[in-house]
């Protein structure tokens, strides 16, 4: 994609990715460690932002009117067709996730007495796999309505991530 939107589908893939290292590093390491929780929250929340924006930008395109509110956003995509329910579905979820980073963010809980390691693993797993289905359909909607693409796919997109990564980790 052109501009605003392949940046920040860019940038949506290297959070995606990032996620999916903490992830890599299993249970016991993510639960042993409550910074790499939060981090995981955090990058949850910071791919919703990028994620609205995206589709805030995309209904800008396509001559629609943009909602103000993020769930409003969400159910015009789905009333357009772009998401399926069950993708509909799993982004509120995540957006209601990433609602409860921002109000723990302002007023500290320590909600690690009351989840269980294993419970913040696979919700985060969840979470992220639903941010992936719901990025690879507004990608396909982007691309079969000829928004210009940087790319030709989203796996040319993901592999142009993975060589920066691996740059920037060389």
């Amino acid at each position: 994609m052109d501009g605003v939107i392949g940046i920040k589908m860019e940038n949506l893939w290297k959070i995606i990715r990032g996620i999916k290292r903490i992830e890599a590093g299993g249970v016991i390491a993510l639960a042993s460690n409550r910074y790499l929780v939060e981090a995981c929250e955090r990058a949850v929340k910071l791919a919703v932002d990028v994620l609205v924006e995206v589709l805030a930008e995309l209904a800008k395109r396509m001559g629609w009117e943009v909602p103000e509110d993020r769930r409003e956003l969400i159910q015009l995509f789905k009333r357009r067709g772009v998401l399926n329910p069950k993708h509909a579905e799993e982004f509120l979820r995540v957006l209601s996730f990433a609602e409860v980073v921002e109000r723990t963010e302002l007023e500290p809980v320590d909600r690690f007495e009351f989840i269980e390691p294993r419970e913040i693993y696979m919700g985060i797993r969840i979470l992220r796999q639903g941010l992936e289905e719901v990025a690879q359909g507004v990608w396909r909607f982007a691309e079969v309505n000829r928004v210009v693409m940087r790319g030709t796919s989203v796996h040319e997109i993901e592999q142009s991530v993975w060589r920066e990564l691996a740059l920037a980790e060389a």
